[in-house]
């Protein structure tokens, strides 16, 4: 086995109205923002009218990868 280093933060942001705080903890990571979904559940409630002004107001550059299906292809995946 080939020595490595393996690192994985992880930042969780849990409890009521959290969604809303999405642009401001994602700006900190750069000026875009990789915004992907499934089908249509997400349009069935207000989330992703949420995830999307959120990430707006926070002057990001969102692109939307959607119609992702569980256990997406590979070029599904590099099309994203």
């Amino acid at each position: 086995m080939k020595n490595f280093i393996f690192c994985n933060p992880t930042k969780i942001i849990f409890g009521c109205d959290t969604v809303d705080r999405i642009g401001d903890e994602t700006r900190q990571y750069g000026s875009k923002a990789l915004l992907v979904y499934g089908q249509k559940s997400i349009f069935n409630t207000d989330l992703y009218n949420r995830i999307t002004a959120s990430l707006q107001a926070a002057e990001l550059t969102v692109i939307e990868h959607g119609g992702v299906c569980s256990n997406p292809r590979l070029s599904h995946v590099r099309q994203g």
